[in-house]
């Protein structure tokens, strides 16, 4: 998924991450997931705000992750 800027996002499902790729660098950072449970974060979508959502399967939750400052919760 691409966000305004034209990073793409993806989750690192079974490897409790989100990772942001830079098309024009190849720059690649990894967000790890704060918590133990979000071991399997999916499904990623961006509100209005600019917020990145995502369910998390096995914990059977949501997330949301603030690409702005990289905290996730």
């Amino acid at each position: 998924m691409a966000d305004q800027k034209g990073h793409i996002w993806y989750t690192g499902n079974f490897a409790a991450l989100i990772g942001r790729l830079d098309p024009a660098t190849g720059q690649v950072t990894e967000y790890k997931m704060p918590d133990e449970r979000a071991r399997d974060p999916h499904t990623p979508i961006f509100d209005q705000k600019g917020t990145l959502w995502f369910t998390v399967q096995g914990g059977n939750f949501v997330g949301r992750l603030d690409p702005a400052s990289g905290l996730s919760r």
